[in-house]
């Protein structure tokens, strides 16, 4: 992605990334920079940083607190989903497992952050991860405060997430949220994102997240 459009997407701002929520759109990028036509690119033309995630506050399923610091020098794949969700999220729980699958013996971390704090408690978290299969070690499930995760969605990772007023909200669909995958490198800066719901979506993920890990080992 080039940095003018980078610019151009921060210049949009949060009204422009919901709109394109409510449309069913998915923000530029997509992998393009990291495949093309199933071919990994050159190491060299690794997709540039589209942002710093910062530090940030959650609570893992076993009632651990995690901050940035706890992924500092590692690299990691975020998605965003809440566990009664009828909508997209049971894909993109399914694709984190293969991704599971796909990039086990590398060093890459999966973080699933819930986008409803208020069912989404860890004991809840751990419940639902132990339904998938998750391994507690390599993938962690975060909650925590409402207003502090949707402003580290929409201002660190530019992306949709918005709760439906009580009196519209359909069980199962409270929530509307982005639907990718976001790989950060080992100094917190998101290196690219893709359709967590797509294959696509999920070998582009896998390539980029191992090739990021590959550089930083000796």
């Amino acid at each position: 992605m080039s940095q003018r459009r980078v610019g151009a997407l921060r210049g949009l701002g949060l009204g422009a990334v919901l709109l394109g929520a409510a449309l069913g759109t998915t923000a530029c990028g997509d992998g393009e920079a990291v495949a093309r036509g199933g071919a990994l690119v050159d190491a060299a033309e690794l997709p540039p940083s589209i942002g710093t995630v910062g530090d940030f506050a959650l609570t893992e399923r076993s009632g651990r607190p995690v901050t940035a610091a706890d992924l500092a020098g590692r690299v990691w794949v975020v998605d965003f989903f809440f566990s009664t969700c009828t909508g997209p999220c049971p894909a993109l729980s399914r694709n984190m497992l293969r991704l599971q699958d796909e990039l086990a013996g590398t060093g890459v971390q999966l973080v699933s952050v819930t986008v409803d704090p208020r069912v989404d408690d860890p004991a809840t978290l751990a419940a639902y991860a132990d339904d998938l299969g998750a391994d507690p070690d390599r993938w962690w499930f975060l909650t925590g405060d409402e207003e502090a995760t949707y402003a580290l969605i929409r201002e660190r990772f530019y992306a949709a997430v918005e709760r439906a007023p009580e009196a519209q909200a359909l069980p199962g669909q409270q929530v509307t949220h982005a639907t990718r995958f976001y790989v950060v490198d080992r100094d917190g800066a998101i290196r690219g994102y893709h359709d967590g719901r797509t294959e696509d979506g999920v070998a582009a993920t896998a390539a980029l997240a191992r090739r990021l890990d590959a550089r930083g080992r000796p």
